[in-house]
C-alpha cells in the first residue's frame, strides 16, 4: 500500500511540477517580448536623440523676411477687390473717382505745405 501510494505522489509532483514548469516558461516568453518590445523603443528613441543632436550642431538656416510694406497692401487688396467684385462697372467707376480724389487731396496737400513753406522763410528773410 505504502508503494501505490509512493508512486501516486510521485506522479501528482511531476504533474505540479511539470504545470508549474510550463507556466515559468510562458512567464519567461512574455518577458521576452516585452524585453524586445522594449528594446525596440530604446533604439528608436536613441536615433531620435542622434537627429536632435545633430540638428543642434549644425548651423541654423538664415530665414530672410521681406517686409511688405502698406501701400503694398493697400494696391495688391485693392486691384484683387476691382478683379473680383460682382458690383459690375458702377462700383469700378465709384472706386475709380474715390481714388482720384485721394490723388487730387494728396497733390493740394503738397502745394499748399510748399506754399507754407515759402511764406515762412521769405518771412525769417
Amino acid at each position: 500500500m505504502n508503494r501505490i501510494l509512493g508512486d501516486r505522489t510521485g506522479r501528482m509532483r511531476e504533474r505540479l511540477l511539470s504545470a508549474r514548469l510550463g507556466n515559468l516558461d510562458r512567464q519567461n516568453e512574455r518577458l521576452r517580448n516585452e524585453v524586445s518590445v522594449l528594446h525596440s523603443q530604446l533604439d528608436h528613441e536613441r536615433e531620435e536623440h542622434e537627429e536632435l543632436r545633430d540638428a543642434l550642431r549644425s548651423k541654423p538656416k538664415e530665414v530672410k523676411v521681406r517686409k511688405s510694406g502698406f501701400v503694398r497692401v493697400v494696391l495688391i487688396g485693392g486691384g484683387a477687390y476691382l478683379l473680383g467684385a460682382h458690383a459690375g462697372r458702377e462700383r469700378y467707376d465709384e472706386v475709380l473717382r474715390w481714388a482720384r480724389s485721394m490723388r487730387d487731396r494728396m497733390r493740394g496737400t503738397a502745394e499748399d505745405m510748399a506754399i507754407q513753406v515759402d511764406a515762412g522763410a521769405s518771412k525769417r528773410s
